[in-house]
């Protein structure tokens, strides 16, 4: 969202900015999956949250925590990503 937020087009026949924003979010996509090994969620957090007992062991190892660090993590490397371009 970030990334449309900035390089978004403001017209909507505006094909040549709607392909670099493509570009920024796929460029941004590779980059996370490299920091972190994966964007699939239950993958980075150990985790299926929607079954119970995974969900109560996630909770009792500090998974909000986790989550809140893995947030601030990707929000620096977004900032970054966005002042290198």
């Amino acid at each position: 969202m970030v990334i449309g937020m900035k390089y978004g087009r403001r017209d909507p026949e505006d094909q040549e900015s709607k392909e670099k924003t493509y570009e920024k979010c796929r460029q941004f996509w590779e980059l996370f999956e490299k920091e972190f090994g994966t964007s699939q969620c239950y993958q980075l957090i150990d985790a299926h949250l929607d079954k119970e007992e995974e969900r109560q062991r996630w909770l009792a190892e500090g998974g909000l925590e986790k989550c809140a660090d893995l947030v601030e993590k990707t929000a620096l490397l977004l900032k970054d990503f966005i002042n290198e371009i």
